[in-house]
C-alpha cells in the first residue's frame, strides 16, 4: 500500500484530498512529522509537538458511509491500541479517544463526494505518542500511560493496514 510521509506539511488532510482526485491507490497514507494549520471537528485547530505525535490521513474508497462512521473509526482504534500496544481506551462519541479522563487522540472524517456520488473517504487521526501539546490541558501520550520505545512509523504501518482491514 501507498505511504506518503513527509517533514511538514499545513494539513495531511489536504494532502489526502489531492490524492484521492489523483485516484490514489485504496488505503494510501499521508503522515506529517508536524502540521502548520492541522485540524478537527468544525475546523477547530489540532496542535502538535512536531516529531510526537502521529498526523495522519488515509484514502479509502468505500461503497457507503454510515451516519455513524466516524464512532465505528474510534471503536477500531480502541481496538487497534488494546490488541497491539495493550492500553485499554475509551471511544468519547463521535470522534475523540480518552483514557482516564485525558484526551489521547482526535479523529476527522471527510467523505469526499462528487455531487451526490462518494468518491472515497478521507480518515484522519491525531494522536499523542510521545508528548501531548501544552496546549491541552486535559492531553495525555501514549508515553504517559506506558512507557516504552513507541516508533511513529510503525505505528502509522500498523493502523494503514488495521483500517483496511476493519472498516470496510
Amino acid at each position: 500500500m501507498q505511504q506518503l510521509w513527509f517533514h511538514t506539511l499545513p494539513s495531511t488532510i489536504e494532502v489526502a484530498k489531492a490524492q484521492l482526485e489523483v485516484q490514489c491507490p485504496h488505503g494510501t497514507i499521508i503522515v506529517a512529522r508536524t502540521q502548520t494549520a492541522g485540524r478537527g471537528q468544525f475546523n477547530r485547530s489540532f496542535d502538535d509537538v512536531p516529531a510526537q505525535s502521529l498526523l495522519y490521513s488515509q484514502v479509502l474508497y468505500l461503497a457507503c458511509v454510515s451516519d455513524n462512521f466516524s464512532y465505528k473509526v474510534g471503536v477500531c482504534v480502541q481496538k487497534f491500541l488494546q490488541e497491539m500496544y495493550g492500553i485499554h481506551v475509551q471511544v468519547k462519541y463521535p470522534n475523540d479517544i480518552y483514557y482516564d479522563g485525558f484526551k489521547l487522540a482526535g479523529i476527522l472524517i471527510e467523505p469526499q463526494y462528487i455531487g451526490h456520488q462518494l468518491e472515497g473517504v478521507i480518515v484522519s487521526v491525531g494522536m499523542n505518542i510521545h508528548q501531548s501539546p501544552k496546549a491541552q490541558k486535559q492531553a495525555i501520550c501514549l508515553q504517559e500511560i506506558y512507557p516504552y520505545d513507541y516508533n511513529i512509523e510503525k505505528i502509522a504501518t500498523q493502523l494503514q493496514h488495521w483500517f483496511v482491514r476493519y472498516l470496510i
